[in-house]
C-alpha cells in the first residue's frame, strides 16, 4: 500500500498535462482493482484448501478484510 500511495503522490506533484495525470490515476486505480480482485481469490478459493494443509493453526475460512489486513501488513513490512 506504501507504493500505491507515492503513486498517487507522484501523479499529484508531477508536472505533465492533466489528461497525462488522469491516466496514470486511472492505471494507479485498474492496478488497486486487479489487487483486490486476487486477494479476493486468494481468499476464496485458495486459502480454504491450501493453508489448512500446510499449518495446523490456520484458520479455515478467514474473512475477506482479514486477508486484506494480511495483505496490507506485509507491503507495509516490504
Amino acid at each position: 500500500m506504501g507504493r500505491c500511495m507515492e503513486g498517487f503522490t507522484e501523479v499529484m506533484v508531477s508536472n505533465k498535462t492533466p489528461e497525462e495525470k488522469n491516466e496514470m490515476l486511472k492505471l494507479l486505480i485498474v492496478m488497486i482493482l486487479i489487487k483486490i480482485g486476487f486477494i479476493a481469490v486468494v481468499a476464496f478459493y485458495l486459502w480454504p484448501y491450501v493453508m489448512p494443509k500446510l499449518f495446523k493453526g490456520v484458520t479455515t475460512n478467514p474473512t475477506f478484510l482479514q486477508i486484506l489486513a494480511l495483505s496490507v501488513m506485509i507491503s507495509m513490512l516490504l
